[in-house]
């Protein structure tokens, strides 16, 4: 999954082993792993972030599409009041990165009653691992640059209990939907 020569057939296959490594929960570790056990070379960790970069973009914007068809389905369902809002009716829930009300990492969705389908989505964590590497550097001039960077890219959304987490990305789709979507969520 390395490639000397790069060509879009080849960056294609490095993005699909990137694209199914990330599929089974894993990482680039892993992927080292099991390229030596085939006896391949493994791209360098910067290559398999670019490609998580670019995965995670292709994902956020189909997933965005997905959704705002969904809610366009949802709303033939529902007539609109005179300011040209709906109401409908969802389901919410979430998932945690690990079980037992202890991960630093939640989802909660929101599902159209009528449709079965994924309406919005909210992803809430408490934890930043560019934010715990660079921890030990505070007070250094590396790290004031660093972190005027890392401001809009800080996955860290979350303050609270893992536990919290499924109720307060409920509330948080509830108060946007108006803004996003012309709806208020019943």
């Amino acid at each position: 999954m390395t490639s000397k020569n790069m060509s879009a057939r080849s960056s294609e296959v490095n993005r699909g082993g990137v694209l199914g490594m990330r599929t089974i929960g894993c990482g680039h570790a892993a992927m080292e792993q099991f390229s030596s056990m085939m006896n391949m070379g493994c791209m360098t960790f910067n290559s398999y972030s670019g490609h998580v970069r670019k995965l995670r973009d292709s994902v956020k914007i189909e997933s965005h599409r997905s959704m705002q068809l969904a809610m366009e389905e949802l709303k033939r369902f529902y007539e609109p009041w005179d300011d040209g809002t709906w109401d409908v009716a969802v389901s919410g829930d979430g998932t945690w990165r690990k079980r037992g009300h202890m991960s630093f990492h939640g989802v909660s969705t929101l599902v159209g009653i009528m449709t079965g389908k994924i309406v919005d989505v909210e992803v809430l964590s408490s934890h930043c691992f560019d934010c715990s590497r660079w921890d030990e550097r505070k007070g250094t001039p590396e790290y004031a640059q660093w972190k005027e960077k890392h401001q809009g890219q800080c996955s860290r959304n979350y303050s609270g209990t893992a536990g919290r987490m499924e109720a307060e990305a409920v509330s948080w789709m509830f108060d946007r939907s108006l803004d996003v979507h012309g709806v208020r969520y019943l």
